[in-house]
């Protein structure tokens, strides 16, 4: 029986070059690695060999661990914040932004964890509410006229979402979101 992968020819492995290689790598940016550990963000040099070589590290975990809900270029999806615009939830500075990584959205097993939720809206509102809070929420971001739809905007959303959209930290996203994160949750009736 197979119980594993054939030796190549005198023994070669490929996969065992990619291993050396890996532990190369490691090797040779082991300082860099500790130094990251006590760096103050604040303070990085951006023209130093650190903060190179933290972008292009930050790059390699973007792209393993964030691309699949933020885009590979960072612009978001439906229901995923697009992080390239200032348009930030709990805010888009250095420590505001560490500190979601950190802890993450939703993270059941961190209690720092922030947290957004929106209930469905279906058995709130009647779905002639939902239509015209859906156009009125796509006004938000364009210059229709919706104004049925602001009142119950301000009974239902603004409490969360704030009094134009804009979102409130912990509670409600900001606009982007909710044009299609709302219409998602609301129009399912």
């Amino acid at each position: 029986m197979i119980s594993g992968a054939t030796a190549g020819l005198l023994g070669y492995s490929t996969r065992a070059e990619v291993a050396a290689d890996m532990d190369a790598h490691e090797n040779t940016n082991a300082a860099l690695v500790a130094d990251l550990l006590d760096v103050d963000l604040t303070a990085f040099d951006p023209q130093s060999d650190l903060h190179r070589y933290a972008v292009a590290r930050g790059g390699s975990v973007f792209r393993a661990q964030c691309s699949q809900c933020h885009g590979s270029g960072a612009a978001g999806a439906i229901g995923y914040p697009n992080l390239l615009d200032n348009d930030w939830l709990w805010g888009g500075d250095l420590e505001n932004i560490a500190f979601s990584v950190r802890h993450g959205i939703r993270n059941e097993t961190d209690g720092d964890a922030r947290w957004s939720e929106m209930p469905a809206f279906k058995d709130i509102l009647e779905p002639s509410e939902i239509n015209v809070l859906a156009d009125y929420l796509l006004s938000l971001s364009s210059s229709g006229d919706a104004s049925e739809g602001a009142t119950l905007f301000a009974d239902n959303c603004a409490s969360c979402h704030g009094d134009k959209g804009p979102g409130i930290a912990n509670w409600g996203p900001p606009t982007w979101q909710m044009r299609f994160g709302c219409m998602a949750a609301i129009v399912t009736a």
